[in-house]
């Protein structure tokens, strides 16, 4: 339970600063180029480790929230998630967990698996969770 509440903040977090980062593009549907935003202690993380446990804030509708119903935000988490999943290897990514109705993704990543999120028209940020919470 602590658990699964403190991943709903910190996802709350991710979608906080997804929202605040510059050049932010939901409205392309065919963005050649990806706007993701990578915390600089996720690289760093995988320049003195192999893998890193990260939270990854993916696309949103462009409905507000309020107009959108339990169908629609689980149907569109689901898609979204797959086609970032579907981009990835077993080498790139393991111990995924989906959010039902937010589209996000909690994941163990390898360096190409980043490389490849980075990239990615679907992905808006890459983050370690709990990062900076310790008053930084």
């Amino acid at each position: 339970m602590k658990r699964n509440l403190a991943a709903t903040v910190l996802f709350g977090l991710v979608l906080v600063l997804t929202a605040a980062c510059p050049g932010d593009s939901n409205g392309g549907s065919q963005a050649q180029e990806s706007t993701a935003f990578v915390g600089a202690e996720v690289w760093e993380a995988l320049e003195e480790q192999t893998e890193v446990e990260v939270y990854i804030s993916l696309t949103k509708l462009d409905t507000p929230l309020d107009e959108q119903t339990t169908e629609v935000r689980r149907a569109h988490a689901a898609a979204v998630q797959a086609r970032v999943l579907r981009s990835l290897t077993a080498a790139d990514i393991s111990s995924v967990r989906k959010l039902r109705f937010t589209p996000a993704i909690s994941a163990t990543i390898t360096a190409s698996g980043l490389e490849k999120l980075a990239a990615h028209p679907d992905v808006e940020a890459v983050l370690i969770p709990g990062f900076g919470e310790r008053g930084g």
